[in-house]
């Protein structure tokens, strides 16, 4: 704990060291260049995330960056562009977001101040089936000609297109904690003030969901006077607690049309979908149309549902699909229609094809699989004063892509992301540092328990929710 602590102490300074780099560097002449839109639902600083915001979640954002300028016969002077947005969740994998730059630029005691042009974002995405952690989304976003166009003696940039922008783009997440990669493929479709051309960006994130989260992330997109503009950011996401992020970061020009060294600080606020507590939420992402005679209850009298549950696959080092197995089989056979059928003990995360065979196999009439996307236990805080007073507390979350296969019907009855989550407390505590905090003196045998505990509220949740599509199990 020493050392992690000393690790986020040089991370904030380092990250500290960076913006103040940035916002000292020395005035820089530019090509014209638009503002690009920056995530506004889930992602990293411009790099994009496949993951969806729940439904009825909602995300609001304001990113503010700035760096020094030289305009001919003013001397210098600073540009400013302030990113702010919204994204909505409007179903569980279905994501809507909206942003608008506010421009500033000032040099020589001239200024021009606006709005730039409004950008929407159409996501589609969800967990995919291979790798264990991934995600994979395509999202569109149109940007609309509606920035400021007005003649102003000080032009160091245009605030506005004259055409609308349109791109598409392919979205891939793969995370393995505390790793996550973030990959966007796409095409820039049309241009107003840009080319076309294929847009590109990679990012990756390290210690996600910790107080400190580093992130570095390279973007290349087709350019306005230049055919591409490159860049690289550095930074880091200071989780307060709760829903609230600051962000901070300094990103590096690599083409002409981008300044040298710019600096960005930001606040993230993420809403928790009434999520509260040791609460599950479950993201339902496709139910068969046609679920038969099981589903309706058409069991004949004295008839009893087999039904196979799968040690779940990822993360077996920490043993999340075991326990979770541990815990649904007897929590079924509770039931006086269902009979669990005895399988091996190895975990295993069965597509279509294997669970229908698992069936045939063992006699089967249901078979649940799937696999342990997340299996955390990290401080978290409510709000906070920083370094003065903290209200700490230690949060196991447990996250599964579960599958449920209906082998007579050759067809998945069932797809479903959970996320177990439980929690302790410790009240207030004075002068809060890393090493200050609830999951530091939390013995062996509590953290297993609060583990158990996220463990055993997502199994109840699934219960439920077979319950609600299944009436023979009530």
């Amino acid at each position: 704990m020493r050392v992690e602590g000393r690790t986020r102490r040089l991370s904030s300074l380092l990250c500290i060291g960076l913006l103040l780099t940035a916002l000292g560097a020395g005035a820089q002449t530019l090509t014209p260049a638009l503002p690009y839109p920056i995530p506004m639902g889930e992602g990293l600083f411009r790099v994009r995330a496949a993951e969806p915001l729940s439904r009825g979640q909602g995300a609001f954002r304001y990113l503010h960056e700035g760096y020094t300028i030289q305009v001919r016969k003013l001397g210098g002077g600073g540009s400013f562009t302030g990113h702010l947005g919204a994204g909505f969740g409007l179903t569980n994998v279905m994501d809507l977001s909206f942003s608008v730059p506010i421009l500033l630029d000032s040099a020589g005691g001239l200024l021009k101040y606006g709005t730039g042009d409004v950008a929407a974002s159409f996501k589609l995405a969800g967990p995919g089936r291979f790798p264990a952690g991934a995600y994979f989304g395509l999202e569109t976003t149109a940007t609309f000609p509606t920035g400021y166009k007005g003649i102003r003696a000080l032009n160091v940039r245009p605030f506005g297109a004259d055409k609308r922008d349109l791109s598409s783009r392919l979205l891939i997440d793969i995370r393995h904690n505390p790793v996550s990669v973030h990959l966007n493929v796409g095409q820039v479709i049309s241009g107003g003030g840009r080319k076309g051309g294929m847009t590109m960006a990679g990012g990756m994130a390290l210690g996600r969901g910790q107080l400190f989260t580093l992130t570095g992330e390279y973007m290349s997109e087709p350019g306005m006077s230049v055919p591409r503009t490159n860049r690289v950011t550095v930074g880091a996401h200071f989780n307060l607690g709760g829903s609230f992020r600051l962000e901070a970061a300094v990103e590096r020009g690599l083409t002409k049309d981008l300044p040298q060294l710019a600096g960005m600080v930001g606040i993230r606020i993420v809403g928790n979908s009434g999520v509260k507590g040791r609460k599950t939420r479950m993201i339902r992402t496709r139910i068969s149309a046609d679920q038969g005679q099981i589903a309706s209850g058409g069991l004949k009298s004295g008839e009893t549902m087999r039904i196979a549950v799968v040690n779940f696959a990822g993360l077996e080092d920490n043993g999340a699909g075991r326990k979770l197995g541990g815990r649904l089989r007897p929590m079924l056979s509770a039931y006086s229609r269902v009979q669990i059928v005895t399988l091996r003990d190895d975990p295993v995360f069965l597509d279509l094809n294997g669970a229908i065979d698992l069936a045939k196999a063992s006699g089967a009439d249901l078979v649940i699989t799937g696999r342990i996307l997340r299996y955390d236990l990290t401080r978290t805080s409510s709000a906070q004063v920083p370094l003065i007073v903290g209200f700490p507390k230690t949060v196991a979350e447990v996250e599964a892509d579960v599958r449920v296969v209906e082998p007579k019907k050759g067809a998945l009855a069932l797809t479903a992301r959970m996320k177990g989550r439980a929690e302790q407390k410790q009240g207030i505590r004075l002068t809060p540092t890393s090493s200050d905090d609830r999951l530091t003196y939390l013995g062996a045998r509590e953290k297993e328990e609060l583990r158990n505990q996220a463990v055993q509220q997502m199994a109840t949740d699934l219960i439920a929710a077979l319950g609600s599509d299944y009436k023979w199990l009530k």
